[in-house]
Formats: C-alpha cells, sequence, structure tokens
C-alpha cells in the first residue's frame, strides 16, 4: 500500500477455512462440471492491510482450471458414512475414513473444521481451532470454544488398513426446505490434516421435521 509491499501469509484450499467466527469453502476438482475446474479459498483474521482492504479480516477465492485435466481417483483418502440425523436442535454423524497409506493424521496438532449443507443451505459448522486432544492410546476428542460442537475419532485396525471412526454433534443446525425426498447434502471436514467431502442423500421424515442416513 502507498508503494510499499505488505505480504499476507494465507494457505490455501480447495476444502474448508474458518477465522474469527467466519467460514469459507472451495470446491474440488470433479463434479458436477467435470472439466477440471476448482476453488481454492483462504482466510485471515488480521490482514495488516491499510484501508480499504484491512487491518481486519481478509478472505481470498480463486476459480481456477487445471490443463489437462488430472484424474481425481489418483488421490487417496476415503470417507464412508455410517449414520446421519439432522433435526431443528441437533446435527448428529457417524463416519468411517481412510487417510491412505502414506498419510499420517495429526489429529492434536492441527484444527478441525466441518461444513454440511445442502443446496444454497448452510445446515451446520463447526471449528475447533485447537484440534483433537488425544484421550488414551486410540482416542482424540475436541470441543469448540462455545461448546455448540463436539468431535470424537477412535483408530481402527481394519484389514491390516489404518482408519477411524469419527463422530460429530453440531447443535443448532438449520434444516434445508424439504419438498422431495431424498434431500441431497453435502459434507465437508478438515481433521488432523485429512481433507475429506461427501455428497448424501438424506431421506425425509416426521413430515419435514428430521433428516435421516441411512
Amino acid at each position: 500500500m502507498n508503494g510499499s509491499t505488505v505480504a499476507v501469509p494465507l494457505t490455501l484450499t480447495t476444502g474448508v477455512a474458518a477465522a474469527g467466527g467466519t467460514m469459507v469453502a472451495g470446491a474440488p476438482i470433479g463434479p458436477p462440471t467435470g472439466d477440471g475446474r476448482f476453488t481454492l479459498v483462504g482466510i485471515t483474521a488480521s490482514s495488516g492491510l491499510g484501508p480499504p482492504f484491512g487491518p481486519g479480516m481478509l478472505s481470498v477465492r480463486l476459480s481456477c482450471l487445471a490443463t489437462p485435466r488430472p484424474d481425481p481417483d489418483q488421490f487417496a483418502g476415503q470417507t464412508t458414512l455410517v449414520s446421519g440425523n439432522l433435526t431443528t436442535r441437533t446435527l448428529n454423524l457417524r463416519a468411517i475414513f481412510a487417510p491412505g497409506a502414506t498419510a499420517t493424521p495429526d489429529f492434536p496438532g492441527a484444527p478441525a473444521i466441518l461444513r454440511i449443507s445442502s443446496g444454497g443451505t448452510v445446515i451446520a459448522t463447526a471449528y475447533l481451532p485447537a484440534g483433537l486432544a488425544q484421550r488414551g492410546r486410540s482416542l482424540f476428542v475436541g470441543r469448540s470454544d462455545d461448546g455448540r460442537a463436539a468431535v470424537g475419532v477412535r483408530t481402527l485396525h481394519r484389514s491390516g488398513q489404518l482408519s477411524f471412526l469419527m463422530g460429530v454433534r453440531i447443535q443448532g443446525a438449520t434444516l434445508p426446505a424439504a419438498s422431495t425426498t431424498p434431500v441431497p447434502v453435502d459434507i465437508t471436514y478438515e481433521v488432523g490434516g485429512f481433507l475429506s467431502r461427501m455428497s448424501l442423500p438424506f431421506r425425509v421424515k416426521h413430515h419435514g421435521t428430521r433428516l435421516h442416513f441411512p
């Protein structure tokens, strides 16, 4: 600014990023376009820039096109949702994820971020900047500063593959308008440095007051 250069460190991601109570979401290569487009986002609570850009929060959103388009299937890591239940009060999720043989999640050393949405409705978000504290040999647990969100991860060993069972509970969820069933729900999360996302159909129950999977 004013002829000088200011460096603002930002971590860009296709997943989710949070700072100062604000969360932004990117988009990976893949459906619905399938043409190599993806979106990177980053955010910082204090940019250090002068007016009109600072000195407060700064978010960056970059729309990109990979040429040639890579094969998304080459990236390791997968998540399977075991169960999901959403009401006007609470969101509960249970999922099993496997980061892949070359990845070792650091649950206490990395923030935990979750964003659940359906269409244009953000159902629930959670940001645990301190990550998940270790409780014993195989359990990691974290809570948001306001106590509204809790995330727990337990280590599993299935058929020689390292995997993890994750439980999520978020209070104060927002039900999307559901005129038909099933309702598509997008789940994006990052725990221990492992980023994953799912798009799954939730069934409408109790006259639209509850969504359930499977």
